[in-house]
């Protein structure tokens, strides 16, 4: 070994390296889907409460908004 160089690490550590990070990617990927559904999941909602004011006269609409800001 020459002066001033570091052994090459241990095959058994690259692997185990390489598996912890291929572990959290995983869950980094979990976290994310997870997310995804529950953006798409208050998406539909706001949906249905825009579609549910729109069938309140106006100014009761208002109202609901309020309260629903409120909420």
């Amino acid at each position: 070994m020459s002066l001033g160089r570091l052994p090459p690490p241990k095959t058994h550590q690259v692997i185990n390296e390489y598996r912890r990070v291929v572990a959290s990617i995983k869950q980094g990927q979990d976290s994310l889907n997870r997310l995804k559904v529950e953006y798409n999941e208050l998406e539909h909602l706001a949906r249905q409460i825009d579609q549910a004011l729109a069938t309140i006269p106006f100014t009761d609409r208002q109202k609901a908004k309020r309260l629903i800001e409120e909420y």
